[in-house]
């Protein structure tokens, strides 16, 4: 029902003819305004063109006369390609494309702006990048540090101990996940952002400078066990606090593959830890790397997690979270319990990603060297095609899903992960199926689900939880399958049941192919959404300041 209007609400008719013809002859001042300088440009492109031309055309007198008969042709390629490229910029600058007139925001804004944006992809990415780089290279150093740091009569035990701390920094993860996300919920995006970048490059610092059993006994195990729990602590809260920032800074229309570009930087980080080790092999030798050529590698992240600190520092805060804040925002327990099934949903989408990115890129080289078809080095060095397709993949998904949508992309991911692991492995360890065949088109699977799972999560949560109701269950899902993946695998082998490692992955990628059906459209929250807030809608933009100079509009 709508309501009367009163008298004092209604406008004269002479006052409203007085409006319309101001408003239309501020419109058509404006569009000849921008007509006009639109023109300028184009002159001054044809002037600029023109002298170019004329300069080809001398050149071309003085080297031949065949060049004499056609130096029209440098002046009219000329002027076309800046009288096209003119017009582009000049609509761009003058409001044909909406942008700089048409919501009253000048060039220098529009450009200020995509500048930010372009800054908070490369922050996102970076931080993941480094997450990646210094889990990847303790998973593959794990055999060639183990001897130093941990005790044990024999190499096996030994290196079963190394990958047992990698576990235990997974344990971490989902108090890290709590603790990250609270502060994230609470302190800011950009805060989050940056106390776990720092914790990760401390980390990594000191398991560069960590003593050697031989010189402060049991106590060497005891300082790698703290960097990684440090460590998991900090990358708990890392992949949400990502995924929120990125999924409320980034355009609605190109949100994707913002998303897939950062989240690309756990294929670079994997990529590059593959690099590192393979420098180190190939330059120190295998018995120069286990001699203690191991802290180069984290010496190396500790000094990428210090360049994505300095990246991450210049970023703006969430103008979504500003603006729930400044509304005023709900006691997070209720919240929480109100989106119990949702966190389900996000644990059972976990499981499988969490295990076919350690499967797929961390553990295959290894696991095709158990096979005896394949030296682990022989691996390594193909593994490089696999992990350039799980990049690829993840980038194409993201401009996928701006286009369809990400649950499509997510459910074929899962789905075709699940299904041909099996087949795949199998054939590798039967000697049947190439390496560089069976792990190149396993990842593919997994990069089409890895690139947007995160960002469609984040969505599943309104903004005063958002952080940590995406980061509990991830945590606890990565620690429970992700970060014991290495250790089962291992010990699978060790019994003489290799086949088995396949069937496990498997397993989980089927777990969250189920959970990737029950997700839906109606699930996913308007990222601006008033949902937790005092609000009843959306507050105004106006009314929040920006907590940093440039900050997003």
């Amino acid at each position: 029902m709508s309501l009367p209007r009163t008298p004092e609400a209604a406008s004269p008719p002479e006052v409203s003819a007085t409006a319309d013809s101001t408003t239309c002859s501020t419109a058509a001042s404006t569009e000849a305004s921008a007509r006009s300088r639109l023109g300028r440009l184009v002159a001054r492109a044809a002037s600029d063109a023109s002298v170019a031309g004329e300069g080809c055309a001398r050149s071309g007198r003085r080297t031949s006369r065949r060049a004499r008969s056609s130096s029209d042709l440098p002046r009219r390629c000329s002027l076309n390609v800046a009288i096209r490229t003119t017009i582009r910029s000049g609509r761009r600058a003058t409001g044909d494309g909406r942008r700089a007139t048409g919501d009253g925001r000048g060039v220098a804004e529009v450009v200020a702006v995509a500048r930010v944006r372009r800054r908070v992809v490369v922050a996102s990415t970076a931080g993941i990048f480094v997450e990646s780089l210094d889990w990847t290279m303790y998973g593959l150093l794990a055999p060639y540090f183990a001897g130093q740091i941990f005790p044990g009569d024999d190499a096996v035990t030994k290196v079963l101990g190394a990958y047992a701390v990698f576990a235990a920094g997974f344990v971490a993860r989902p108090i890290g996940s709590f603790v990250m996300g609270r502060i994230t919920d609470t302190r800011g995006r950009r805060t989050g952002l940056l106390v776990s970048v720092t914790l990760i490059a401390v980390g990594a610092a000191v398991i560069a400078a960590a003593p050697t059993y031989a010189v402060a006994g049991p106590w060497a195990a005891v300082v790698v066990v703290a960097a990684r729990v440090l460590q998991g602590i900090a990358m708990g809260g890392e992949v949400a606090t990502a995924a929120t920032y990125v999924v409320e800074v980034a355009p609605a229309e190109r949100r994707h593959r913002y998303g897939a570009f950062a989240y690309s930087g756990d294929a670079l980080g994997t990529l590059g830890g593959t690099v590192v080790l393979a420098v180190l092999l190939g330059v120190l030798g295998p018995d120069a790397v286990r001699a203690g050529g191991w802290r180069i590698a984290f010496v190396v992240a500790a000094l990428c997690g210090l360049l994505a600190l300095w990246i991450r520092r210049g970023v703006p805060e969430s103008a979504v979270f500003e603006r729930a804040r400044a509304a005023g925002t709900e006691p997070a327990w209720p919240l929480l319990r109100a989106h119990a099934g949702r966190m389900v949903l996000t644990f059972m989408l976990t499981i499988g990603s969490t295990m076919g990115v350690y499967f797929g890129s961390v553990y295959l080289p290894e696991f095709a060297g158990h096979t005896g078809y394949y030296t682990e080095q022989q691996a390594t060095s193909q593994h490089t095609v696999a992990l350039v397709c799980l990049l690829l993949a993840m980038i194409a998904s993201g401009f996928l899903a701006d286009r369809f949508g990400p649950l499509p992309l997510i459910r074929a991911g899962f789905t075709a992960a699940a299904v041909l692991v099996v087949p795949l492995m199998l054939g590798v360890a039967a000697g049947v199926l190439p390496y560089a065949v069976a792990a190149p088109l396993f990842t593919t699977c997994v990069g089409l689900q890895l690139g947007v799972t995160p960002v469609a999560g984040a969505r599943l949560f309104p903004v005063p939880v958002r952080a940590v109701g995406l980061g509990v269950p991830a945590g606890a899902a990565i620690a429970l399958f992700g970060g014991t993946f290495l250790f089962v695998a291992e010990w699978l082998i060790s019994t003489g049941a290799l086949r088995l490692v396949p069937v496990y992955a498997a397993a989980g990628l089927a777990v969250s192919a189920v959970g990737s059906w029950l997700v839906s459209e109606r699930l996913l929250y308007p990222v601006d959404t008033a949902v937790g807030t005092r609000a009843a809608e959306p507050v105004d933009p106006a009314a929040v300041a920006p907590t940093r100079p440039g900050g997003l509009p």
